[in-house]
């Protein structure tokens, strides 16, 4: 099973109230995609997107009485990257910004965060 959320606040959320189950590891990607047809090294302009993901365990409750194994993931577009000559890295900086708070619940639940996707 997959639970999708589309914000990294509810993701959090999800992740504050599950015990992460492989590898206590919680995996992330930042990505740039070109908005143009050039490659990105030649775009004037990417866009980032921050992607994470974790293998949870959810306890049986009333909604789901037998529990189990869950994909639990998010990603959000961060803006966009101008690399003309204005050099302005707004999407980084957001991509970056999400990322330190994962870290931070990371830190908090002695968990390990990594660089990769977790897909099933």
């Amino acid at each position: 099973m997959r639970i999708t959320c589309t914000s990294i606040d509810g993701f959090i959320q999800n992740l504050k109230s599950a015990k992460v189950v492989f590898r206590n590891t919680i995996h992330y990607e930042i990505t740039k995609r070109s908005r143009t047809k050039e490659s990105i090294r030649s775009s004037p302009t990417v866009e980032v997107f921050f992607h994470v993901g974790c293998i949870i365990d959810v306890p049986p409750d009333e909604n789901s009485p037998e529990g189990g194994q869950y994909l639990l993931e998010s990603g959000e577009p961060c803006g966009i990257d101008y690399q003309d000559s204005s050099q302005e890295f707004g999407g980084t900086e957001r991509a970056n910004e999400l990322k330190d708070l994962i870290a931070e619940v990371c830190t908090e639940r002695n968990l390990y965060l990594l660089p990769g996707t977790v897909s099933v």
